[in-house]
């Protein structure tokens, strides 16, 4: 079986947001009951291309089969660990 793999931003790739966004909710955001569903999918309908915050996605055979984000930082307390890589799913 031929596996064809690529990475890319998700702005080009709108049709996944949805998808990538309710994986984001379900594994990293639900549990702390701080945002909604609807949040994660308009930061991630409103990333950028060529700076921080970005997300990338994974296609293997025309499917989004996973992403990645970066950020400037994430951990508040420690705002010289940058860039953060977040929500690796």
């Amino acid at each position: 079986m031929v596996v064809n793999m690529k990475i890319d931003n998700i702005v080009y790739h709108l049709d996944s947001v949805e998808k990538v966004s309710n994986w984001i909710y379900k594994e990293f955001v639900e549990e702390k009951g701080e945002k909604s569903l609807e949040f994660v999918i308009e930061r991630f309908k409103n990333r950028n291309i060529d700076e921080f915050p970005i997300s990338f996605i994974a296609i293997v055979n025309g499917m989004c089969a996973g992403v990645i984000s970066i950020f400037d930082n994430d951990l508040g307390t420690r705002e010289d660990l940058t860039p953060w890589l977040a929500g690796k799913f």
